[in-house]
């Protein structure tokens, strides 16, 4: 393996033969089988990536151009008092969501010459640790331009002392600045005014190594003093005292970026609302406030809150702060939305030749749709899923023998594989010895294009027919579905983009996972609830006539013979006997046969339109809306890992309800596999007494557990289980029958608790909350 050179050729990789002499025929074989595994595994990874990113782009793409305009526009033109605050609005998910939408806006903000960085709020106790984050975050921002050394970082900001004496850490509602925003970090040191500091004024040395004013002596601030009046100017209150957050504010951040040269905007970042200091909040919106007026700093502020709480964010902010804000809200997407359209991208792709199969489709979206996924985790399942597949598949390379993604879009012109030749011997000959022979997939090959299974000599080209065959097959399918959707569509309420994506998303995975015929027509109907079925046959006819494809206008052929059948054999029923009208169809029959005069055609209702359409949509799913794939395509082509469905989407829930709703059932089979009873009626009254006598109570409040939502009152579930069992028990209602219900009602309510279908909500003692099962539990 290390005396062989490998090369790449676009998607494959080739393996140089001057350079495989001398090596094992054996060893060639497995390791070359190896990298070509692990270069289809990192194609396909990369390409499932990158759809996956552009979705995000896509659905983010509005709010990352108008949050960076906002920015721009307020930090270029003008340098206003109030603040630029971006507020974005989570979807109430999981943080790992969050943190993945914040990181793109990031990136987006990044291309467009914005700068940001997100505060920790676990580090920003106070107010001065908040400011000295802050400042090494700017610092972190420009250290590979200024080259900040560690030693260097406490030139950047003036030192605050830590002596207790300095600096009062206890909140002082007395004192607030002109603007009317609280200070709590109030040093005395810096309470006197400029004016006492004048030459005239009779000030030792002690006092001066008190305050600690410039680590200077009274003699040499004499000649500083012009330029300290210069920076105080503008921040001493009406009472000749100056603020207390002048001097651990961000002069730091304004000599950073002042060193660094820096003009592009600066957005600090809060992710998290709930979190954050209340009081360093405000302080931090004076403080940017105050040196984008003074210093033309190009800071902006962003919040993120969660949907669901927003009303902490009007808490934590005083009215007076408030004031000083300019603010734009944002909504990021949901995940869910995001996931199943990449999915629906996925299946869409002509550069993509696998699909998803049933099962694991309809545990991806369950996990999806109730519990929630978070977008990484989404990423390594699929990692997972295609690593799986290359690794345990027999039929790994047969992909690969289309290496250009132009050769896809053109399957009727397709020409040879542009591989190396020895390279594919070399893989055939090595599947040979491994399977079966490779001449066994001709003969379960069929529909091939233009081309027929005796016409096929080399083994190549059989492998290439199937891949070929397959794309057939795929095009042919969502063809078919476009017309279904446009349809649907068609008829649905007007609505927005948005709306209409979300449609498109979900009725292709409810199409898709359906498992027979009859489950797609039916999904069908259900989204066609329309008055007048004469205008869908209509559509049909007018939309189908369009499209190029021969086998739309095969269907539209067939509709239209069928609408011609009952126009003229009159197969409708108004009202008259199946008899007569069988009788008037062969009446006219027979008159066409004999040359006479045709029966008049008669005229059509709704209902007629609508079995007219259901003969058409049943002919249309049998033929088009199904695969039809051979066996080897099914395991070449189709993503499935029963193992990864399972961990995915345990449904621990729902096993655990089936088996308490269905004990009667596991009960009676217990007792027909340990008694045998001849008589029927014997076996009927046998089995009422033993159900009756064994038939747990966990079942009857099974069946009340259902009809509630995420909370519980257990007053209500109580009386629903007291009136199923009087109503199966005939059980009078008297004192003692309604201790002997609420002992049975508290036992299994004791059983449910124990197995976590239910557990205390802290809202009461008579309120429980509903628990959900099944969370994805894998590690990938």
């Amino acid at each position: 393996m290390n005396n062989t050179e490998y090369e790449y050729n676009r998607s494959c990789i080739v393996l140089n033969p001057s350079q495989r002499k001398g090596q094992p025929k054996q060893n060639f074989r497995r390791d070359f089988i190896k990298i070509v595994r692990k270069s289809q595994f990192l194609k396909y990874n990369k390409f499932f990536e990158n759809e996956i990113n552009s979705t995000v782009l896509n659905n983010n793409r509005e709010i990352y151009e108008n949050c960076a305009e906002f920015i721009k526009q307020h930090c270029i033109r003008s340098f206003s008092k109030d603040v630029p605050t971006n507020i974005v609005i989570t979807n109430c998910e999981s943080s790992a969501n969050n943190d993945t939408q914040f990181s793109s806006l990031f990136d987006e903000l990044k291309r467009k010459h914005i700068l940001s960085f997100v505060i920790d709020e676990k580090k920003c106790g106070t107010t001065k640790n908040m400011i000295s984050y802050i400042q090494k975050g700017v610092a972190d921002l420009f250290g590979h331009e200024i080259n900040i050394a560690a030693e260097d970082s406490e030139e950047i900001m003036p030192v605050i002392s830590s002596d207790g004496s300095s600096i009062d850490e206890n909140e002082n509602e007395e004192e607030e600045d002109k603007d009317g925003v609280e200070l709590h970090y109030i040093s005395p040191r810096i309470r006197r005014t400029i004016q006492e500091y004048e030459p005239k004024a009779e000030v030792n040395e002690k006092t001066a190594k008190e305050y600690e004013i410039g680590r200077t002596t009274i003699s040499d601030y004499s000649k500083k003093r012009e330029r300290l009046i210069d920076d105080y100017n503008g921040d001493i209150d009406a009472d000749g005292n100056t603020l207390a957050v002048d001097k651990i504010g961000f002069s730091g951040v304004k000599k950073i970026i002042k060193n660094a040269e820096c003009t592009l905007p600066i957005v600090i970042v809060i992710q998290n609302i709930k979190t954050f200091p209340t009081e360093n909040l405000n302080d931090l919106i004076y403080l940017i406030k105050k040196y984008r007026a003074k210093h033309n700093l190009k800071l902006c502020l962003m919040i993120g809150v969660k949907s669901n709480s927003f009303e902490d964010l009007m808490s934590k902010i005083s009215i007076t702060t408030s004031n000083l804000l300019i603010v734009k809200k944002y909504y990021f997407p949901s995940i869910k939305r995001i996931l199943l359209e990449v999915i629906y991208r996925l299946l869409k792709s002509r550069r993509n030749c696998y699909i998803f199969g049933t099962k694991f489709l309809n545990s991806i979206v369950e996990n999806i749709q109730v519990y929630g996924l978070s977008l990484e985790k989404f990423k390594r399942i699929m990692h997972f899923l295609i690593a799986h597949h290359f690794r345990t598949n027999k039929y790994f390379f047969i992909n690969g023998m289309i290496d250009d993604s132009k050769e896809i879009m053109k399957l009727d012109q397709m020409k040879s594989a542009q591989q190396d030749k020895e390279c594919l011997d070399s893989i055939i000959k090595q599947f040979e010895a491994q399977n079966e022979n490779i001449r066994e997939i001709k003969n379960c090959i069929t529909n091939i294009n233009k081309c027929t299974v005796d016409t096929i000599d080399t083994e190549p080209e059989v492998l290439k027919y199937v891949l070929v065959d397959f794309y057939h097959k795929k095009l042919k399918y969502f063809k078919a579905y476009d017309l279904l959707e446009d349809l649907c569509l068609n008829f649905l309420p007007q609505m927005s983009e948005e709306d209409k994506n979300i449609f498109k998303n979900c009725f292709l995975l409810n199409l898709f996972s359906c498992k027979t015929k009859e489950q797609r027509i039916g999904c069908v109907l259900e989204e066609l609830n329309v008055a007048d079925w004469e205008e869908v046959v209509n559509w049909l006819e007018t939309n189908i006539s369009t499209k190029k494809s021969e086998f739309l206008i095969e269907s539209a052929n067939f509709l239209q013979e069928k609408i011609r059948e009952v126009k003229t054999f009159g197969l409708h029923i108004t009202g008259k006997s199946k008899s007569n009208h069988r009788r008037k169809g062969m009446l006219s029959k027979n008159n066409r046969e004999n040359g006479d005069q045709p029966v008049e055609e008669s005229k059509l209702d709704s209902e007629d339109y609508k079995n007219i359409f259901k003969k058409w949509l049943r002919h249309f799913v049998h033929e088009y809306v199904s695969l039809n794939l051979d066996e080897i395509q099914k395991e070449a082509f189709i993503l499935e890992n029963s193992q990864i469905t399972e961990r995915i989407c345990p449904d621990i829930q729902g096993n655990m309800a089936k088996s308490i709703m269905q004990s009667s059932k596991c009960i009676f089979s217990n007792f027909m596999a340990n008694f045998k009873i001849k008589s029927k009626e014997k076996l009927v009254r046998s089995k009422e007494e033993y159900l009756h006598h064994f038939e747990k109570d966990t079942t009857k409040l099974m069946e009340g557990y259902r009809m509630f939502g995420k909370d519980i009152d257990i007053n209500e579930w109580f009386m629903l289980f007291c009136d199923k069992v009087r109503d199966e028990e005939d059980i009078p209602k008297t004192k003692d029958s309604k201790r002997v219900l609420s002992e049975r009602f508290l036992k299994a309510l004791g059983d449910l608790k124990f197995m976590g279908f239910i557990s205390e909500s802290g809202r009461g003692t008579y309120i429980f909350k509903r628990n959900y099962f099944g969370k994805n539990y894998l590690k990938l």
